[in-house]
């Protein structure tokens, strides 16, 4: 039980860095777009919305009974992927929420523009947020901590 745990905290800590990076990067060109005071800088908002969006999804298949029983039935390769296709769309949610937050609330656009105009600034750093998120989960799906250090 120890084990599940650490390697929650593990890759929650993991998918938050990876996911903030990313959208930081991507939605970079937004930072100088003036919000309310109550919102504060471009950093600590990506950072907030980082936090609030990838927590959540990725105890889902862990917790959860319906996707426990899919999950616990799986290998590390297939839960990296399974884990992997979440990360990947929230990670282009968190860009969304960016540019909807940033410039499609000062202008009008359709829904399709806003999926394009964030398609458009995040085709590079989701996939590869997604890669490393998906060798680093792999690799610690596989890790035993118990045998390695005494808890």
């Amino acid at each position: 039980m120890k084990n599940n745990i650490i390697k929650i905290v593990i890759l929650c800590t993991i998918a938050y860095f990876l996911c903030d990076v990313q959208a930081y990067i991507s939605m970079y060109e937004y930072k100088d777009i003036q919000l309310p005071a109550f919102i504060g800088s471009y950093w600590v908002g990506v950072a907030g919305i980082s936090l609030a969006a990838i927590i959540c999804p990725l105890l889902v298949p862990l917790y959860f009974p319906l996707f426990h029983l899919l999950f616990k039935r799986l290998n590390a390769k297939y839960k990296s992927i399974l884990l992997s296709v979440m990360f990947m769309l929230y990670c282009f949610f968190i860009n969304y929420y960016i540019f909807t937050e940033r410039v499609a609330a000062w202008s009008t656009f359709t829904i399709a523009e806003e999926f394009y105009n964030t398609l458009l600034h995040s085709y590079i750093t989701i996939p590869i947020a997604t890669m490393a998120f998906y060798f680093l989960s792999r690799k610690l799906l596989i890790f035993n901590f118990s045998a390695r250090i005494d808890l």
